[in-house]
C-alpha cells in the first residue's frame, strides 16, 4: 500500500477522531439538551435520558479507538454504524415533515435538520467506511518509530493539548451563544405588547420572533386555488393563529380534531390559518371534508422559517395590529396551551362612572342570572375560584357578607363550589369557566369584588383580597345607614 494512501487513511482517522471527540465532549456538557434532542427525534422520553448518558461516552471511546493502528479499523466500523443510525433518524424525520434541532455538537451547533445535515453525515460515512474497510498501513509504525522512546510523552501531550483545544473551542462558542441569548432576552423584555406579557402566558418567549415585533407578511395559495394574505385575516379584527403543519406529520393529523373544535369554540376571538406544505393532493387527503376554513400552502418552508418556526406541528399567534403575540408553540401540548391563552380576552379597565358590563350566566342548577335584574339596587359582584387558596381562606367572610346583606351579592366563580353551596347562601353563584365576566370588569384574579350602583354604573375600584372587599362592604353599610 502506498505511502500516499496511508497518509489519506491517517488523515481520515484524525478527522473522525476530532469530530467524535468534540461531539462526545459537547454532549457530556449538555446532557439535558442531548436528551431533549433524542426525544425530539422520536425516542421515548424515558429511554432518551439513559441513552443521552451513554452516547457521549461511546463517541469518546470511538475517538480514542481511531488513534492506534491496531484498533483503528474497529473504531472506523463503530463510527460508521453510529453515523448510519444518526443519518437514518434524520432521513425519517425529514420524510415525516419534522425538523427537530440537531445538537450533535451540543450547545455549540444547534440547528434544525435539513438536506445539509444529511450531506454532512453522508460525507462522514464515506470517511468512516474508508477507515473501517481499508487494512492498516505501515505508515503509522514508521511515523511513531521516528518519535523513539518519547512516544508515551508525545501521546500524553497530544491528548492534553487536544482536550484543552476542544474545551477552549466549546467555551468560546458557548460565550458567543450566551451573548446572542442576552440580546434576545433584552429584545423580548423590552416588548410591551402581546398576550404573553399580560399574565396569561409566560413572560419570556421561548422560540420564534420577539413578541411585539411586526409579523412577516405572506401571500399564499389556498387548497381552493385562491390566494390569501395575512393582511386579509387581520382585517377581521381578531387574533390570528398560524398553525404550521405537514400532510405526512402524524402528530399534526392527531391534532386536527382539536383544531376543528377550536375553530367553532373560539370563532369570535381567533382566526385559524393552517400553513402547510407539500402537494395539494396530499393536503386535501388530510384537510378534507371542509372542516378547515383556511388551509394555505407554502412552496417549501419559507413562511415557517420567516416566523422562526421549525418542525411541525407548531403555532404562533399574531395580534390584530399585525405584531407577534406569542412565542412559537412546538408540539400538541404547547399548542393547546397557546390556544387557551390566545382565546382569553384581555382584561378591560373599567373606570368609575362607566356603565357596568352586562352579563348573563347560569348557576350550577341552571338558573339564569343577569346584571339587568339588579337595576335599582346597589350590587356587589364577587369574583371567585374554588381553586384559589385566598378564596378558601375567605369562605367564612363570604358567609358573613351574605348574612349581613348590605347589598345584593352575586358570586361569579370559575366553577361550582361545594363548600359555598353547602352554606346555603342567599347570593347566587354563577359559573364563568372562561373568566370572561371577571376580565370585562377589570378583575385580574380572585377573590376580587366591585360595587355596581343602582343605575348600573361602576361605583368603586376593583377590591382585591378579603380585607379590601370587607372595607368595600363596610363602606356600603355606612352609605345604607
Amino acid at each position: 500500500m502506498s505511502l500516499g494512501l496511508g497518509g489519506v487513511i491517517l488523515a481520515s482517522r484524525v478527522l473522525l477522531a476530532i469530530v467524535f471527540a468534540v461531539a462526545g465532549t459537547a454532549k457530556l456538557r449538555d446532557h439535558a439538551g442531548t436528551a431533549q434532542m433524542l426525544s425530539d427525534f422520536g425516542l421515548p422520553r424515558g429511554s432518551a435520558g439513559a441513552i443521552a448518558r451513554v452516547l457521549p461516552l461511546a463517541e469518546l471511546v470511538i475517538a480514542v479507538a481511531l488513534i492506534p493502528t491496531v484498533s483503528a479499523r474497529w473504531g472506523g466500523a463503530a463510527a460508521f454504524v453510529l453515523l448510519a443510525a444518526f443519518t437514518a433518524a434524520i432521513v425519517v424525520n425529514l420524510a415525516l415533515g419534522r425538523k427537530p434541532s440537531c445538537r450533535c455538537f451540543g450547545q455549540v451547533a444547534s440547528a434544525p435538520i435539513g438536506p445539509a445535515t444529511v450531506a454532512r453525515n453522508v460525507a462522514l460515512l464515506a470517511v468512516a467506511a474508508l477507515v473501517g474497510l481499508v487494512p492498516s498501513t505501515q505508515f503509522d509504525p514508521a511515523l511513531f518509530a521516528a518519535l523513539g522512546e518519547q512516544l508515551g510523552w508525545v501521546v500524553a501531550i497530544a491528548i492534553l493539548v487536544g482536550f484543552l483545544a476542544v474545551q477552549t473551542f466549546l467555551m468560546l462558542q458557548i460565550l458567543r451563544q450566551q451573548g446572542r441569548m442576552l440580546l434576545r432576552l433584552e429584545s423580548i423584555e423590552g416588548s410591551e405588547h402581546g398576550f404573553a406579557h399580560n399574565g396569561h402566558a409566560g413572560a419570556v418567549a421561548q422560540a420564534g420572533l420577539p413578541v411585539g415585533t411586526p409579523a412577516p407578511a405572506f401571500d399564499l395559495p389556498s387548497l381552493e386555488g385562491k390566494r390569501a394574505t395575512l393582511a386579509e385575516f387581520l382585517a377581521l379584527g381578531r387574533r390570528v393563529v398560524l398553525l404550521f403543519a405537514h400532510p405526512a406529520c402524524g402528530p399534526c393529523e392527531a391534532l386536527l380534531p382539536d383544531v376543528a373544535r377550536w375553530q367553532t369554540e373560539h370563532e369570535e376571538q381567533l382566526t385559524f390559518v393552517i400553513v402547510s406544505e407539500g402537494k395539494s393532493k396530499e393536503n386535501r387527503r388530510v384537510f378534507n371534508g371542509g372542516r378547515f376554513r383556511n388551509v394555505l400552502l407554502q412552496t417549501k418552508t419559507e413562511v415557517s422559517e420567516a416566523y422562526l418556526s421549525y418542525g411541525t406541528p407548531a403555532a404562533v399567534a399574531v395580534e390584530p395590529d399585525g405584531t407577534i403575540g406569542s412565542s412559537v408553540a412546538a408540539g400538541a401540548d404547547a399548542i393547546r396551551t397557546l390556544i387557551a391563552n390566545a382565546a382569553v380576552p384581555p382584561i378591560v379597565q373599567v373606570a368609575r362612572g362607566e356603565a357596568a358590563p352586562e352579563f348573563s350566566a347560569r348557576t350550577a342548577k341552571g338558573d339564569t342570572v343577569e346584571l339587568l335584574q339588579f337595576r335599582g339596587r346597589d350590587l356587589v359582584v364577587l369574583f371567585w375560584s374554588p381553586d384559589c387558596g385566598f378564596c378558601r381562606a375567605a369562605v367564612d367572610d363570604v358567609v358573613r357578607w351574605d348574612r349581613d346583606n348590605v347589598a345584593p351579592l352575586v358570586i361569579v366563580s370559575s366553577r361550582d363550589d361545594d363548600e359555598l353551596s353547602a352554606r346555603r347562601l342567599h347570593a347566587p353563584l354563577v359559573i364563568d369557566e372562561t373568566g370572561h365576566i371577571g376580565r370585562s370588569f377589570g378583575a385580574a384574579g380572585t377573590p376580587m369584588a366591585v360595587h355596581v350602583d343602582a343605575d348600573g354604573k361602576i361605583a368603586s375600584d376593583v377590591a382585591a383580597g378579603k380585607d379590601a372587599i370587607g372595607t368595600l362592604l363596610r363602606g356600603l353599610s355606612g352609605k345604607k345607614a
